[in-house]
């Protein structure tokens, strides 16, 4: 479980990296370095029994938004690379 000083920590270094003035809000860096850990917070309130589900709809929606233009050769590179580093 996250405790209140590392959430704190998190919080401030979030508020720092939006009042940074090389990242723009809704900047690709931006949310690549914080959705995981927004990510992470909401699924400490789910219990563990749902996780699966909110954890199988969350991934499923990133990669068929973020393959919609791609060719089946690089979402089958994309499968592989995800494949790769779940089963590490």
């Amino acid at each position: 479980m996250i405790n209140s000083e590392k959430m704190t920590q998190m919080m401030s270094a979030m508020c720092d990296m939006i009042d940074s003035e090389d990242v723009k809000p809704m900047d690709p860096k931006l949310m690549e370095e914080m959705l995981p850990d927004c990510i992470y917070m909401m699924l400490l309130n789910v219990p563990k029994e749902k996780r699966s589900g909110h954890i199988v709809n969350i991934v499923t929606s990133l990669f068929e938004k973020g393959t919609k233009d791609m060719n089946s050769e690089e979402v089958d590179d994309l499968k592989y690379k995800l494949i790769k580093s779940l089963s590490s």
